[in-house]
């Protein structure tokens, strides 16, 4: 394939790269050869109607693995050190299957589960503030942080959950995730491997459904009445279950809150399966 044909803009590998497999496979296969001269980055741009940034960025990985080398006014031309014709070299992968978000960034419907109102946002003081923040941040803030999260804040937190929630734990035990992704995925990775089963509330939390079937464990759907999650059928369809996945405040999608008794139930069951 030429290296001037145009580029086909409809696939899902960039331009850049497209640019990058023609010349690596016409280098490998010796139709261009050690020495020969490559047209200069503002030629090829204007020939193929591309930004310049574009063939850059591809003849900056041709230079960066040795194929392209730099001569100043000279030009560019294929590394003399190169044998004729290279090794050959295994065909690029294929590209990756595009990424089915959940969100598109297009204006969001209104009551969407798992996004906020964004048109509500406080945007001017949440940038005011994140720029005093920024500001007045000292070296703390510019280097890698504690991975367990800002540790004032886990302070915080732990003397919040003692006082609402009666909860007795230390800093140490709390962990600060990037949201609720995240979280699932430190659990998932510290706790669980693929094929485990666990009960999954029917309905449930779509985001979570979708992460779990991506880990590949095995959700077992437990139903959810006025009292929220229906512990006994889940002892009944898999006492052995390795982890359950709730929402006992206000449950998604159906709003009920676990009741009392069942949250015991739930916490006797996790507590035999220890």
């Amino acid at each position: 394939m030429s290296g001037r044909e145009m580029p086909d803009r409809a696939n899902a590998v960039p331009v850049f790269r497209q640019l990058y497999v023609r010349y690596r496979d016409a280098i490998s296969s010796g139709q261009l050869k050690p020495g020969d001269r490559v047209p200069s980055v503002r030629a090829l741009a204007s020939e193929l109607n591309l930004a310049r940034g574009t063939v850059e960025a591809a003849y900056q990985l041709l230079i960066g693995e040795g194929y392209l080398e730099t001569r100043g006014p000279a030009g560019t031309i294929v590394c003399p050190q190169l044998s004729t014709p290279t090794s050959s070299i295994p065909p690029a992968p294929p590209a990756p299957a595009a990424y089915n978000g959940i969100h598109t960034g297009r204006a969001p419907l209104p009551l969407q589960m798992g996004l906020p109102a964004l048109d509500a946002f406080p945007r001017k003081t949440w940038t005011r503030l994140a720029s005093r923040a920024i500001q007045q941040g000292g070296l703390d803030g510019m280097i890698y942080p504690n991975p367990q999260g800002d540790e004032a804040l886990r302070v915080a937190l732990t003397r919040y959950l003692a006082i609402s929630r009666g909860i007795a734990c230390t800093p140490d035990q709390v962990f600060i995730c990037a949201g609720y992704r995240a979280c699932l995925e430190l659990i998932s990775h510290s706790v669980l491997k693929a094929g485990d089963r666990g009960w999954f509330e029917d309905p449930g939390y779509f985001l979570a459904r979708r992460f779990f079937e991506e880990t590949h464990t095995r959700l077992v759907p437990v139903p959810v009445d006025e009292q929220g999650l229906c512990v006994d059928v889940g002892i009944e369809r898999a006492p052995d279950a390795r982890f359950a996945v709730v929402t006992p405040s206000h449950q998604s999608p159906l709003g009920v809150s676990l009741s009392l008794p069942r949250r015991q139930a739930l916490l006797a069951w996790a507590s035999d399966q220890r």
